[in-house]
């Protein structure tokens, strides 16, 4: 089985403005796996439910 992990930035028309404060851009993953010929494709999206500085981990960093 083979997964791939990329980044990438979308980056809003209008920034998103809430509570916990303003994001004009967003960091998302584009999923791979393979495996005997069949693969899958997914796109996930992940956020932060408090305000911390967080990393992604290694497998995920290009």
């Amino acid at each position: 089985m083979q997964l791939t992990v990329e980044t990438f930035t979308v980056h809003k028309k209008f920034a998103l403005r809430i509570s916990r404060g303003t994001e004009v851009k967003s960091t998302n993953l584009w999923l791979r796996i393979e495996q005997e010929s069949i693969e899958g494709w997914g796109e996930a999206s992940p956020f932060q439910s408090i305000a911390i500085d967080q990393k992604l981990p290694a497998y995920c960093q290009n």
